[in-house]
């Protein structure tokens, strides 16, 4: 994002921030001193306020500005925090800034609230999903298809998976197979995918999670586990961001 946009130098008019405000869309702006430290936020309430005395839009910006604003220092914050400051606040923008008080960057409403312009948070973590099961449940679709290749409009429920973790950038998987695991290896094998599938082959079977035994010294950080017939539509980054936050990690690992 170009903080450019939603900064305005100190000695900027009202007009002039205005004219700021029209160009990037938003209802407030960040003014800055001459080192781009902090000096404060304006709304367009508060310009709103000096139009209804005066038409005079030559008046200096920071006059009329938030000398106090809510910002956040650069490293001290995780997704989860800056949400509740945006719900408690009604802010439009908050700064982020280093411990000079130097604006490094703007977080705003929309990109953390509407869906169709946040860009998902890359994440750097592997998956094991657990596919190795009977799925006795669905039988009688299971005499025929392992369960992770069910169907589900027209794709196997794995690939329903396997693509919300693909949003977060994570490409590595891990797969626990046993009960016609060479159906699912051939399925793979026959389709063009850009992600990296290592076969973890459950002799007999391990029990619920049993599988995970297999990892024992291949995996060293934080990963994320799920079963093949899970659909969750959650926020994974925020998910990651609970488990490092609350230092889960001798456990390492996320479970669905």
């Amino acid at each position: 994002m170009k903080i450019k946009l939603y900064v305005v130098p100190k000695n900027f008019s009202l007009g002039q921030a205005l004219k700021k405000m029209n160009k990037n869309g938003r209802k407030c702006c960040v003014i800055v001193d001459k080192n781009y430290r902090l000096v404060g936020t304006l709304s367009d309430g508060d310009i709103r306020k000096v139009i209804s005395k005066t038409s005079n839009l030559k008046i200096n910006a920071v006059k009329f500005c938030n000398k106090k604003p809510k910002y956040v220092t650069e490293g001290e914050f995780n997704d989860a925090q800056i949400k509740n400051l945006f719900l408690k606040g009604k802010y439009d923008l908050i700064p982020v800034l280093d411990k000079n008080k130097v604006v490094k960057n703007i977080l705003l409403w929309h990109v953390f609230f509407d869906s169709k312009k946040k860009e998902e948070k890359k994440l750097n973590a592997k998956v094991i999903i657990m596919a190795g099961g009977k799925g006795s449940r669905l039988d009688p679709l299971t005499r025929i298809l392992p369960k992770p290749l069910v169907p589900i409009n027209n794709q196997a429920i794995i690939e329903h998976i396997i693509s919300r973790f693909l949003k977060y950038g994570m490409k590595d998987f891990f797969f626990t197979i046993r009960y016609k695991m060479k159906i699912i290896k051939a399925y793979f094998s026959d389709t063009k995918i850009n992600y990296k599938i290592r076969y973890l082959e459950e002799k007999k079977p391990l029990g619920t999670a049993g599988g995970l035994q297999k990892l024992v010294g291949k995996i060293k950080s934080s990963f994320f586990v799920t079963n093949c017939d899970v659909l969750i539509n959650v926020d994974l980054s925020r998910f990651f961001d609970f488990h490092k936050n609350k230092k889960f990690f001798r456990w390492n690992t996320i479970i669905f």
